[in-house]
């Protein structure tokens, strides 16, 4: 099962994916604010990837052993960064700088990737699980503010753009064995402070 919040994104292992996932079914609720964003993921494999565009490739044994530990991760958003725990030591492992006021992120389907949104900018951001290294910056465009995203099952991902009053889905970035193209649709709110987002199924 997987747990989505206004700051908090947890989730648990099972056969190597998410067992949300799997269920196809987030619950989405509302915590306290000064709980920063997580989530928690358990991964089968690894990518090679270039701006905008990713290609998969097989993982070495070792790798593949340390991306099925049970992680932690945390948009720590008044430091700008984001970090990486091991649930196993409760240590914090590695920390990357990431965007400005990083409020929100979200894991990949299969738990490679997590994409944070930037809402101190314009873009989501997508870091790979087993080095936090970037692998591509998806422009939503001037004022985005992006804040609530999700990831979705289908590999689509859903985020508002609060300073747009819109929802952006970002389609096509990364597709089993072939390089992909992210492809943006932006749908109106007409509503100021889009904020959150929930999506079913």
């Amino acid at each position: 099962m997987q747990f989505f919040a206004s700051l908090c994104c947890f989730a648990g292992p099972g056969s190597g994916r998410y067992a949300a996932f799997m269920n196809g079914r987030p619950l989405y609720s509302s915590l306290f604010g000064l709980i920063p964003a997580l989530a928690l993921s358990a991964c089968a494999q690894a990518e090679s990837t270039s701006q905008g565009r990713a290609i998969y490739a097989p993982l070495e044994s070792d790798q593949q052993q340390q991306a099925l530990l049970p992680t932690l991760f945390v948009a720590n958003k008044r430091g700008n960064t984001l970090s990486k725990v091991s649930l196993l030591s409760g240590e914090e492992v590695q920390r990357v700088d990431s965007c400005i006021n990083p409020h929100e992120l979200a894991t990949s389907p299969g738990g490679q990737w997590v994409a944070l949104a930037c809402y101190g900018g314009t873009t989501v951001d997508i870091f790979s699980v087993d080095d936090l290294s970037k692998a591509a910056s998806i422009e939503l465009g001037e004022n985005a503010r992006p804040h609530g995203i999700v990831w979705h099952e289908d590999g689509s991902i859903y985020v508002t753009a609060e300073g747009r009053q819109s929802i952006f889905r970002i389609e096509n970035l990364i597709t089993d064995k072939l390089f992909g193209e992210a492809r943006l649709t932006e749908f109106a709110t007409g509503k100021e402070g889009s904020h959150m987002i929930a999506v079913a199924p």
